[in-house]
């Protein structure tokens, strides 16, 4: 009976030492048989071709699966690569509920593309294998130093977004949970080539089940966006919830606010305020917007406001808008009304103003105002390779006048705004300060006018000033300066 039992006892003796000795050299040779049964899963499970260096597992309190060098899919560029992926939990909670302790992930890169029909590379990997939604759970999520490229039919540019860090958790199904990043990008298909963007950004999310969608929460946007020719510091969003509706996105609350400094001009801050936004697959649609601007260090206020904007996207690539504003001047506040529709987009390279139309109201001195009723066409040039321009044509009335014109933006100017119209008759005095009729004894002056970017060439068929008439009379105003004299120099 004794000699049994030792028998047994060598036998599993001899089992365990056996058992042993093949795990320390699986792990020893892990490599060899891991990296191919990885390769093969995800092969097959996102229809890529996928190559791993190497992948290594790594026991101790929580084991820790370490993968190296993942590619996906060939050629000169690869749509995924990650310099290496850290999976971590309990095997026996990833067997039962899917559960992973945290997956931490490094040196991300990332090549979005868009075909002529529409099709996005990355298309296939986003797609929901078939079968049952299986359970699954990630407790912590950490991404660094990660950059996204989108390239887009006929761009030789694309825009890029370098993600810092990344942090979220909980994932799950109808779990919710919270998010911070910090990222960098540049915009050259937005704002022009050099355009560079700076930004954190802080929410909650709830990823949605099968009754509900998924949705964010609070979402928080801070930094800055620098252009060659402009800069937008001290940049705060919020969104109170933004969630899919109907094919498409809807935000809810959407408040933006900045500081706005063209070239050498004095700083603007602005904010603006929108209840609720829609973005789909046929475009933008906003029921109200609303705008405040003023000049750093001035309380004076302008108001704008925007109604019944919808942006076609997917058709015609038009807008149908309506503007209605206020702004604060010296003898009152100014109101303006615009409406009609826009035509064109990024991808079409401009925009074309179709059957505008301003109606304004501007304060003179003495009490009285100048009316203007105007018809309006115009285009504008957006595609940052080409020089971005302006014009807007105009024909109308002004102040009892008849009216007609160009006002044109030229960036690569000295003076970059320039109004050229001509009108039936001007009477000078009703737009001074210091006009007889307003009761006031300042001298008449413009200051404001020397100080702008703008030109101003006028041609009147009766012009009245100091108690003088004079016909076919020529007005022509640049500012003061430095552009001044250059814009004299180029004439």
């Amino acid at each position: 009976m004794v000699l049994r039992f030792r028998r047994l006892l060598l036998v599993a003796l001899i089992l365990c030492v056996a058992l042993a000795a093949l795990s320390w050299l699986a792990l020893q040779r892990q490599d060899a048989w891991l990296r191919p049964l990885l390769e093969n899963m995800l092969a097959e499970r996102l229809t890529q071709a996928v190559s791993v260096r190497e992948a290594v597992l790594e026991l101790g309190t929580t084991p820790v699966l370490v993968v190296r060098k993942l590619q996906v899919g060939d050629g000169a560029r690869a749509l995924v690569a990650i310099d290496e992926l850290r999976i971590g939990g309990d095997p026996r909670q990833l067997a039962s509920s899917g559960q992973v302790g945290s997956i931490s992930v490094s040196g991300v890169k990332v090549s979005l593309a868009r075909d002529g029909q529409g099709r996005w590379n990355l298309a296939t990997l986003l797609r929901p294998a078939d079968g049952a939604t299986p359970r699954w759970r990630i407790e912590s999520l950490l991404v660094q130093d990660a950059t996204v490229t989108v390239v887009l039919p006929g761009q030789d540019e694309g825009l890029e977004v370098y993600l810092a860090r990344l942090e979220a958790g909980p994932l799950a199904p109808g779990v919710a949970g919270r998010f911070s990043a910090r990222v960098r990008g540049t915009l050259p298909l937005v704002l022009g080539a050099g355009a560079q963007a700076s930004l954190r950004l802080a929410g909650g999310y709830l990823p949605g089940d099968e009754a509900s969608p998924p949705s964010v929460q609070a979402l928080g946007l801070s930094g800055e966006v620098n252009t060659a020719s402009a800069r937008f510091a001290d940049i705060h969003l919020e969104v109170a919830a933004l969630r899919p509706a109907d094919g498409g996105v809807a935000l809810d609350g959407v408040a933006l606010g900045a500081t706005i400094q063209v070239a050498d001009e004095p700083r603007l801050h602005g904010a603006l305020y929108a209840p609720q936004l829609r973005l789909d697959a046929g475009g933008l649609q906003a029921a109200t917007l609303g705008l405040a601007l003023h000049r750093a260090g001035d309380s004076s206020r302008a108001r704008l406001g925007l109604a019944g904007l919808t942006v076609d996207r997917a058709g015609s690539g038009s807008a149908v808008f309506s503007f209605f504003g206020a702004l604060p001047l010296q003898d009152g506040p100014a109101s303006a009304s615009l409406s009609g529709r826009l035509r064109g987009g990024l991808e079409s390279g401009g925009l074309a103003f179709e059957r505008a139309r301003l109606r304004a109201r501007l304060p003179l001195a003495g009490g009285a105002s100048a009316e203007t009723d105007v018809a309006l066409a115009g285009s504008m040039r957006l595609r940052p390779e080409a020089a971005r321009t302006a014009e807007l044509r105009f024909d109308g009335r002004f102040d009892r006048s008849s009216v007609v014109g160009r006002l044109a933006w030229r960036p690569e100017l000295a003076v970059p705004l320039r109004l050229e119209a001509s009108a039936d008759r001007l009477d000078l005095d009703r737009y001074m300060p210091g006009s007889p009729r307003s009761g006031r004894e300042t001298p008449a002056s413009l200051p404001d006018w020397r100080t702008l970017p703008v030109a101003l060439d006028v041609r009147v068929g009766l012009l009245r000033s100091g108690g003088m008439s004079a016909r076919k009379a020529r007005l022509r105003l640049v500012p003061d300066g430095p552009r001044g004299e250059a814009q004299r120099r180029a004439e």
